[in-house]
């Protein structure tokens, strides 16, 4: 004989997301990424003072805005109903970034096409007995599509943490403000922060297929400029994204030690692969990440450049410069193994 058991998360859930394991760029990344998969076009972000202790953030993005079913599945705990290929994929963004950045929130919306706004607000601190949340609704004169949400912090953040707010989201974002994407924080935009190369090694660009997945990689050396003391490394895409960088051993044939392999980077695009719940990093015990690993591993283009890496870092090659016929070498076999993956099978 068999029953049926309904398990629901406990309300307390609420007021936990504050304690989520996140910092300011990685709770505002949560929303950032809703925006995105709302065909927003550009999303503000603006800090204001407020009289005695905290700041007010918002958050405001031009995409297609919620509806109140919408709004609700946006409520609901590990609830998700995006598209495969969408950023925010595990249905907990919204509600653990403003739990982690406020201890009241207020949401306002309105879905293309509708002459309604929506209003649902938290108070995160305030223990509730269920998962219900009040939504005001109005009418509006005119049709609109919008997300705006206010954050009333508890913490006052100074120049220094905006500073490396926008630091943050021109390295993970660079890809896609460079595809036209717009963040703006107090007014003016994010610069994107793209890797910089050398020119002292050639630049590997393949495409690996891995179990009937495209795997695009970028091998090169940093440039000076680009990256101090330990700034180099492995650097995980997922869907355009920066997910973990900096990766500076334990991946394949990058485990030598940092002297030999001081300013490499290799981008990888892994949208193949799973990333934990916070999408800091990519799930490294799913067999699709070790094929990737020992694709990468095996391939004798990577194994060549890295020979001449750990040339130029320890000394071996003199001149710290690749001789001409190691470069026509390198760039041949690079070149080969980019129409070896382009030819249809």
């Amino acid at each position: 004989m068999s029953s049926t058991i309904t398990c629901t998360p406990d309300p307390s859930m609420r007021s936990k997301t504050s304690r989520a394991d996140l910092t300011l760029p990685t709770a505002l990344s949560e929303l950032i990424e809703n925006a995105m998969d709302a065909e927003a076009t550009v999303i503000n972000i603006d800090f204001y003072s407020r009289k005695g202790a905290g700041q007010l953030i918002t958050v405001e993005d031009d995409g297609t805005g919620m509806d109140k079913d919408g709004l609700r599945h946006a409520l609901t705990f590990y609830a998700s109903h995006k598209d495969p290929t969408a950023l925010g994929e595990n249905g907990v963004g919204l509600k653990k970034g403003c739990g982690y950045l406020a201890s009241l929130w207020i949401i306002e919306t309105t879905k293309a096409g509708h002459d309604i706004v929506y209003t649902v607000q938290e108070e995160v601190d305030l223990l509730k007995d269920s998962f219900d949340y009040e939504v005001d609704d109005k009418p509006i004169s005119k049709a609109d599509h919008f997300t705006k949400i206010r954050l009333y912090s508890r913490l006052d953040h100074k120049k220094p943490a905006i500073d490396s707010l926008k630091d943050f989201l021109g390295k993970r974002y660079h890809r896609i403000i460079e595809n036209g994407f717009l963040i703006k924080i107090n007014g003016k935009a994010v610069t994107p922060k793209p890797i910089q190369y050398s020119d002292e090694l050639p630049i590997i660009r393949k495409t690996y297929d891995i179990n009937g997945h495209e795997v695009p990689i970028i091998l090169g050396l940093k440039s000076s400029e680009s990256y101090k003391g330990n700034d180099y490394g492995v650097d995980f895409y997922k869907k355009d994204r920066v997910i973990e960088s900096n990766l500076t051993s334990g991946f394949g044939p990058f485990k030598q030690g940092p002297q030999q392999m001081r300013g490499f980077s290799l981008e990888i695009c892994i949208d193949s692969c799973s990333t934990d719940e916070n999408k800091k990093s990519v799930t490294k015990d799913s067999e699709q990440y070790r094929s990737i690993e020992d694709a990468i591993s095996k391939d004798p283009v990577v194994k060549d450049w890295i020979k001449h890496l750990v040339d130029l870092n320890t000394g071996k090659n003199k001149t710290k410069e690749i001789s001409k016929q190691s470069m026509d070498k390198l760039l041949d076999m690079a070149e080969r193994a980019a129409a070896a993956m382009s030819k249809d099978p």
